[in-house]
């Protein structure tokens, strides 16, 4: 299987104030745990040996030393590379995932999740199911929790390009072709 994991954890979590102001969103703890874990045992229950952790700057300290933690304290031994996004960069997944590309680090089909992933999916049959329908892009959408703020409401009451209410962007499969021919412009 030629599929490089990327995980997104330079989110801030705007939505969960106060709870963020002590910890970047990745790191909020859940059942004791790092918000982030839960992702990477995913990764680790369907195979996967190394991960790209995308991070913005102002949180890399923090997300590196808990990372570091992640090996002993799950027995695991998955490989971490971080790629930190500068935060005077236009922010969002779209630029980070450029930027990465750009980069020349990533080579092959890519799996994206973000870092508040939990489920237990099997990432192996959604792979598969991708490849077997050639898809370009398969992604695994939820639906959005309601919100108090109207303003969020209005965000995500509109499908981007299904019919259904499924519109949270969870996990996602882009091929190389794919990536290679959707042009985008960032100024970095």
């Amino acid at each position: 299987m030629d599929l490089h994991p990327v995980l997104l954890a330079g989110g801030q979590a705007s939505g969960l104030y106060p709870l963020n102001e002590a910890y970047p969103k990745a790191l909020l703890p859940v059942g004791n745990k790092p918000l982030l874990y839960y992702p990477l045992r995913l990764l680790e229950k369907n195979n996967f040996k190394e991960v790209t952790v995308i991070v913005n700057s102002r949180d890399l300290k923090s997300i590196k030393q808990s990372l570091d933690e992640y090996p002993r304290l799950a027995s695991s031994d998955i490989e971490f590379n971080t790629f930190e996004v500068h935060d005077s960069d236009e922010t969002g997944s779209a630029v980070a995932l450029s930027a990465l590309k750009a980069s020349g680090r990533i080579k092959s089909d890519l799996l994206v999740l973000s870092c508040d992933v939990l489920s237990t999916v099997s990432l192996i049959q959604l792979w598969e199911k991708h490849v077997t329908l050639r898809s370009a892009v398969s992604l695994l959408l939820v639906k959005p929790l309601p919100s108090n703020n109207s303003d969020e409401r209005q965000k995500t009451s509109t499908p981007a390009f299904d019919r259904t209410a499924l519109v949270k962007f969870h996990v996602g499969l882009w091929n190389k072709w794919t990536r290679n021919k959707v042009k985008c412009k960032f100024n970095y």
